[in-house]
């Protein structure tokens, strides 16, 4: 007779696992897109506007200009920021499992790929 061993462990939300679900992979994005919301509306505070693209933002701000030139080191996710009219932007979390979207700073739609 033959028996099938499960070993279960707990998720590890900075590893790549394919069976992250969609609340674990918004908590995720969260704390990934934080200091981009927070670049964002220091700039509409000062400029009463959003940055109309990402050079912007970093030339806003030098830790979002650090995250972005050291992206190499993030292979697995990528944080992209769209303009997209007065008083309004968008971000997207794209992970290798998943990607997340902010409309001003709130979550918008989560969609988890868990074969990509």
């Amino acid at each position: 007779m033959k028996h099938l061993l499960v070993v279960l462990t707990p998720l590890s939300f900075s590893s790549c696992c394919p069976f992250l679900p969609k609340s674990a992979a918004r908590l995720y994005a969260s704390q990934r897109v934080a200091p981009y919301e927070k670049a964002a509306d220091n700039f509409y505070k000062k400029h009463g506007d959003f940055p109309k693209d990402m050079d912007q933002l970093c030339k806003a701000d030098k830790t979002i200009d650090t995250l972005v030139r050291n992206k190499d080191e993030h292979t697995q996710w990528a944080v992209n920021y769209r303009y997209i009219s007065a008083g309004h932007y968008h971000l997207y979390m794209n992970h290798s499992h998943y990607s997340v979207s902010y409309h001003n700073g709130k979550h918008a739609s989560t969609y988890v790929n868990c074969w990509r």
